[in-house]
């Protein structure tokens, strides 16, 4: 009944929501309001378009989720070679089959580049990259033997639609070989600091000097916050 005591309001059960709109309907005189919202810890699946950087934080938004993709690789755009597309990595499927993941290798190009195109200018503070280590799909075992030719695999976030020359000022993080960090199935790429861009880059490299040059990074799913 007046501007200073609190008083609270409680739902009959929780709901899930990206917007909450208050619509005042009647009023004496003048109508104001001051607002809060009171949340409760969420237990469950995150749902799509979210996920949890860590096992025990809250959920937030994938900004990369079924986002545009693009790779500098010319089998992309070959309308029958559908195995190993870009678009693989931002479909919302964490499953770690080589057959649904993009693959980002050097057969084509000497420096591999995968991109999402987050649609405008977001401010980007690190990268979650689930990633294929070998099981599934590959008899042959070749694209295990590439896999594990990676030297390091570096996020960039830009504005500019194709990564022609990688400054340091844009780099995110890097994850690389050293103590098998970049063999693990869950890669985590946190920004030194925040980044502003519309693109986020992984550009992947192989090791030197080795007689077999070709190198693979398999993409199952890469997760954009």
């Amino acid at each position: 009944m007046d501007k200073n005591t609190e008083r609270r309001h409680y739902f009959n059960q929780v709901f899930v929501a990206r917007y909450v709109r208050i619509h005042p309907t009647a009023w004496n005189k003048r109508s104001s309001m001051r607002v809060g919202l009171i949340g409760c810890p969420h237990k469950g699946d995150c749902g799509q378009r979210f996920f949890r950087v860590y096992e025990d934080s809250e959920c937030v938004e994938n900004l990369a989720y079924k986002r545009k993709t693009w790779i500098n690789d010319k089998r992309q755009s070959w309308a029958e070679w559908k195995y190993g597309h870009s678009s693989l990595a931002v479909d919302g499927d964490l499953d770690t089959q080589l057959e649904k993941c993009a693959i980002l290798d050097n057969y084509y190009v000497d420096k591999p580049v995968w991109m999402v195109d987050l649609g405008n200018k977001r401010m980007v503070r690190g990268v979650i990259v689930v990633t294929w280590q070998g099981k599934g799909q590959d008899r042959a075992n070749l694209y295990r033997k590439y896999v594990y030719n990676l030297e390091n695999l570096t996020v960039y976030v830009q504005d500019k639609a194709r990564l022609d020359d990688a400054s340091t000022d844009s780099s995110c993080a890097s994850v690389s070989r050293q103590n098998n960090a970049i063999f693990q199935q869950r890669l985590h790429f946190e920004c030194s600091q925040i980044q502003n861009g519309r693109y986020v880059y992984i550009h992947a490299s192989g090791i030197a000097n080795t007689w077999n040059r070709l190198f693979s990074a398999v993409l199952c799913e890469v997760m954009v916050y």
